[in-house]
């Protein structure tokens, strides 16, 4: 399960530089501390920057909204009324740039802030429609930024989000004179965009930009927690060497901070692929560390996630005691957890459902646990059917960019004309293909969905063989343990301990553990009497020499007599014995 995408979206009002301003504890903050903080020496050379001072003031405002200092609340409040009169002194001075410039800034101080979803929404629109009417190049490329991120994370609207991010990073691409601040902060959410679609090597192309290990770069939210998304990524693809590397790195970084949060996460995430390596003792100590410390602080994602893996190695251990506990745990978490989007929703209680399937198949209820398994399924499905149209949203991106290359060309009318055969004949060959394309993707739809039956029949197959055998294993530890049987039970005291009733409710569960076994068994070896039989099937499901005399009646010599009568009558060499002969049929 992946884990931790969730910080991808607290990065919103973080800077991309390591720059880090001074933090001051005063009672109150002035307009002169404020133009100190952001490096402005009067308010008279604000009407004469360029587009790269513009920026670099940008820069500097967000690394101050990164910092984490008693007095950011004031320097935000502050903020607000000292920006306002730089606005209006733009306005007086007829400097539309100016004015454009701090509204942005505004916007991106206030952007936590907004209760409003549409407020957020046509607030933006305004500033980037007003930087395109000024043609400022560095406030259309940053508001088409800012308004893509809204689409994204407020408006919950992936596809215009995903699509702005492309456009914007194509307006980037063709203006190489400029550097422009929002081109690492594009790449980062296109990497999400393409990870949440399930393009993992795609989205690896994004996130392994500008990704050396740097000490220096810690304290950048977005570089760190790029270097988590990439660690996860290589996990997805299943190289968990290079997963660990990121992850250790993280680390290693996180102690010299003592960063509490970073040594949980990582230690968390290096876990999960212990985990994956079935390497249990390593993964369950630096499991219970993430998940309590995660709980603690009400991180309910990472917190659901590590206690459900360590209810699933308990499981495996044996151990349903520990199991139920952290299970219950796990389960509160899924549900106290605020979800970023629909498909780490969907992730969660696919691994929950996944969770309570094996719990309940340990406890031998195999209703609830077909329950649980084909909740997973939908889920499943539903994550599919979501990414599908997340995926379709890279085609209509790339059409849209070419759009805009189409409207530059300028083709006379001649020309028009004298392709309009060409474009009858190749129209009705895009049709041709276009039927055969539909035939073939309803013969291919047809053959996964029956695939997918199989499937599904072939895991009900598994949960009910389980649950059988559990409940056969339940009988014959009832009568090989004859101390503890019930006086009133049937008769248990005979000689031939198991009488043919009991024989018969033997059968029948375990024809429905072992389907067809007798049937094969006595094709392969034809003349077997009764008594034989009996044996063999009480060898299939390991009874001890002892555990079968008392279910027969005999002494433990008189079973290993019917072991080597057995041997010689099969003709079996000294190198096969009757276990791996019961054991291939």
């Amino acid at each position: 399960m992946i884990k931790s995408i969730s910080l991808f979206f607290i990065c919103c009002l973080l800077s991309i530089a390591p720059t880090k301003a001074q933090s001051k504890q005063n009672e109150k903050i002035s307009n002169a501390e404020l133009k100190e903080y952001l490096g402005i020496p009067s308010m008279d050379s604000l009407l004469n920057q360029t587009d790269e001072g513009a920026q670099k003031l940008l820069l500097t405002h967000l690394d101050i909204l990164q910092q984490e200092t008693p007095d950011l609340p004031r320097y935000k409040s502050r903020f607000l009324l000292f920006s306002q009169q730089i606005i209006d002194f733009a306005k007086t001075n007829r400097n539309k740039k100016l004015e454009v410039q701090f509204e942005l800034f505004q916007y991106i101080n206030n952007l936590q802030q907004f209760s409003n979803k549409q407020l957020s929404l046509t607030t933006i629109e305004k500033i980037h429609q007003k930087a395109k009417d000024e043609n400022i190049k560095w406030a259309i490329i940053t508001s088409k930024y800012y308004l893509a991120r809204n689409y994204f994370d407020v408006q919950e609207d992936f596809s215009k989000g995903f699509i702005l991010f492309r456009q914007t990073l194509n307006d980037i691409m063709d203006d190489p004179t400029n550097e422009y601040l929002v081109k690492d902060l594009l790449l980062y959410y296109l990497e999400i965009g393409y990870y949440l679609m399930g393009d993992y090597r795609t989205s690896l192309i994004y996130g392994n930009n500008n990704l050396i290990p740097n000490i220096e770069k810690y304290d950048v939210l977005p570089y760190i927690t790029n270097m988590n998304t990439v660690g996860i990524i290589y996990r997805n693809l299943n190289q968990l060497d290079s997963s660990n590397y990121y992850f250790m790195q993280i680390l290693q970084m996180a102690s010299q901070k003592k960063d509490s949060v970073w040594i949980s996460l990582s230690n968390g995430n290096l876990a999960e692929n212990f985990y994956l390596q079935k390497n249990y003792d390593a993964a369950l100590p630096l499991l219970k560390s993430d998940a309590d410390y995660a709980f603690s602080t009400s991180d309910f994602g990472p917190a659901s996630n590590a206690y459900l893996l360590m209810t699933t190695i308990y499981l495996r251990k044996g151990n349903i005691e520990n199991a139920e506990k952290y299970l219950k745990k796990g389960t509160e978490s899924v549900y106290k957890y605020r979800f970023p989007n629909v498909i780490d929703k969907y992730r969660r209680f696919k691994l929950l459902y996944e969770t309570l399937t094996q719990y309940y198949i340990s406890k031998n209820n195999a209703q609830l646990a077909q329950l649980y398994l084909d909740s997973s399924k939908i889920i499943t499905d539903s994550i599919v059917y979501i990414r599908t149209n997340m995926t379709s949203v890279k085609t209509e991106g790339i059409f849209n960019l070419q759009q805009g290359e189409i409207q530059k060309l300028k083709l006379s009318n001649d020309l028009i004309s004298a392709q309009k055969k060409q474009y009858l004949i190749g129209g009705l060959l895009i049709i041709l293909i276009l039927m055969g394309s539909f035939g073939f993707t309803q013969y291919r739809n047809k053959a996964k969905l029956k695939q997918a039956s199989l499937k599904l029949e072939k895991e009900k197959v598994e949960v009910d063989l389980t649950a059988a055998r559990a409940e056969l294993e339940n009988y014959i530890i009832k009568f090989t343990t004859l101390t503890q049987m019930d006086e009133n039970d049937v008769s248990w005291k005979e000689t031939t301990i198991l009488t043919q009733e009991h024989w018969q409710k033997f059968q029948e569960l375990f024809q429905n553990s072992y389907p067809d076994f007798t049937q094969r068994l006595q094709e392969k070896i034809p003349g077997l009497t009764e008594t034989e039989l009996r044996f063999l099937c009480l060898l299939k499901v390991k009874l001890s020499d002892a555990e079968m005399g008392n279910v027969l009646g005999v002494n433990k010599n008189t079973i290993q007599q019917t072991r080597s009568r057995l041997r010689k009558k099969l003709n079996l060499d000294g190198n096969v014995s009757l276990n791996d002969l019961v054991e291939e049929v």
